[in-house]
């Protein structure tokens, strides 16, 4: 449990870093370019702790599926990104996909 925990943590950090990526506006912002650093250096901690407890291929591929997800999710929430049934059908796929990844493993 504790490896599944560490892993959705640094899959939310991973969503943190990408949310931080476009408000420091190529990195010319200094608030935003030490918040992404920040949020990219724990996604990357808490990754690394959960690969532990959870198999390097089945932990990659979940911690970067929430990244994904979370990135489209925030650029159409948050960033006004287009939305498209496409779209979302897609990140569907993916989350399908790792979910099978897991209970099949």
């Amino acid at each position: 449990m504790k490896g599944w925990l560490l892993l959705f943590s640094a899959g939310l950090f991973e969503i943190g870093f990408v949310y931080f990526l476009k408000l420091s506006d190529g990195l010319s912002r200094i608030k935003p370019t030490l918040a992404l650093l920040t949020f990219a250096f724990l996604s990357f901690y808490c990754l690394s702790k959960s690969i532990n407890f959870i198999p390097v291929s089945i932990a990659y591929t979940v911690w970067a599926s929430i990244g994904i997800i979370g990135s489209v999710l925030i650029g159409i929430l948050i960033f006004n990104e287009t939305f498209s049934f496409t779209k979302v059908a897609l990140i569907f796929v993916i989350g399908v996909a790792v979910i099978l990844l897991i209970f099949l493993s």
